[in-house]
């Protein structure tokens, strides 16, 4: 770790790069870029509805619905190359949804598997196929994702670092692990901007300004049929049962899996959480659009990388004279911050939930 926090030396300010995000999704990587001031040029997933979500937000970049990685020769052909004039950042968010603890008791051994095979898939890409000026790659903190990074950067210890983070260390306000990677000085350069920031930015009420708690209900019973698997209403539930926290702390983490819902101090389960507010807590700006389907939305959001360690990890992006091509672009640093967030604890009043 002390390797990672050591300075720069001679590096140069880049005041925009092309952003290529595959497995966009709905975009969270592509709006954190954007809004640290680059460019999203490309948009790529096999999820159609997120596609189309992501177009709808970057509508001046190129999208493809392409699967991975089988159509690696298509990826390969829409990304610049080693041969491109202009400086181009390559970011990937494999599907961690069949490697997440969460869903320990739904995924088979080999679905698991080719999770972490497609994970693998994209830092070979990455490293080997494709030479961004650099790159960054998002996954869930699990023993097995971290097995394999660890191995991948023995190997590749010149080109590829990887950190786990707690996201609410980084203005994110959930209890959210995950590893981020990448090209090592990036990830290094990321580390450098733990907690720099005030501390009420890590606390939903800071995002979406109600005093009421989040419940996060993680121990669902079951009852099994022969369609499905039925869950009962939260109101169902044993207070045993039920993880509570108030919104001055970092929330659960919004998943796919497990719902938030609002809850009195007195521990009456009032409704889920708007499709609005759990968009703040992933530091979504207010503007975005999404699927009009209220679980399609809840789904892309549960999934989505938080658009503010995106803007973290790419905001006044300074590159070593090494990683550019040809003559590095001249400029000063950027300033860029991150849309509609808020600057005290009272700044960011949610209209969409009622007190």
């Amino acid at each position: 770790m002390e390797r990672y926090l050591q300075r720069d030396e001679d590096d140069i300010a880049v005041n925009r790069l092309d952003i290529y995000d595959l497995f966009c999704g709905i975009g969270g990587f592509s709006t954190g870029a954007r809004d640290a001031g680059h460019r999203v040029a490309f948009g790529c997933d096999l999820n159609i509805d997120a596609l189309c979500a992501h177009a709808a937000n970057h509508p001046e970049a190129g999208h493809a619905a392409l699967e991975f990685p089988v159509d690696e020769d298509a990826i390969l052909r829409a990304l610049p190359g080693q041969d491109a004039q202009r400086q181009w950042h390559l970011h990937g968010s494999p599907p961690c949804t069949d490697l997440s603890n969460a869903k320990t008791d739904r995924a088979s051994e080999s679905d698991k598997q080719n999770a972490l095979d497609l994970t693998t898939w994209f830092l070979n890409l990455a490293v080997h196929k494709c030479a961004p000026t650099s790159f960054s790659f998002e996954q869930v903190a699990v023993a097995r994702v971290c097995d394999a990074c660890e191995a991948f950067q023995r190997a590749n210890h010149r080109d590829f670092a990887y950190a786990v983070l707690h996201l609410n260390d980084y203005g994110i306000p959930q209890l959210r692990r995950r590893i981020i990677g990448g090209t090592p000085w990036l990830v290094r350069r990321l580390l450098r901007r733990f907690r720099s920031f005030p501390s009420y930015f890590s606390a939903p009420q800071c995002w979406i300004g109600s005093e009421r708690c989040l419940a996060s209900h993680i121990c669902w019973p079951k009852y099994r049929t022969s369609r499905t698997t039925l869950k009962p209403t939260p109101r169902k539930l044993a207070p045993s049962e039920i993880r509570k926290t108030h919104v001055s702390k970092p929330c659960y983490s919004v998943t796919t899996i497990s719902p938030l819902y609002w809850i009195s101090e007195a521990g009456d389960v009032d409704a889920l959480l708007s499709v609005d507010a759990l968009a703040r807590l992933q530091t979504f700006p207010r503007s975005t659009v999404f699927p009009s389907g209220l679980t399609l939305a809840r789904r892309l959001i549960g999934n989505a990388v938080p658009p503010r360690i995106a803007m973290l990890l790419l905001q006044d992006y300074r590159a070593p004279r090494r990683a550019l091509r040809g003559a590095a672009p001249a400029g000063d640093n950027m300033e860029a911050t991150l849309p509609d967030a808020p600057t005290s604890p009272c700044a960011c009043i949610f209209e969409g939930v009622s007190s």
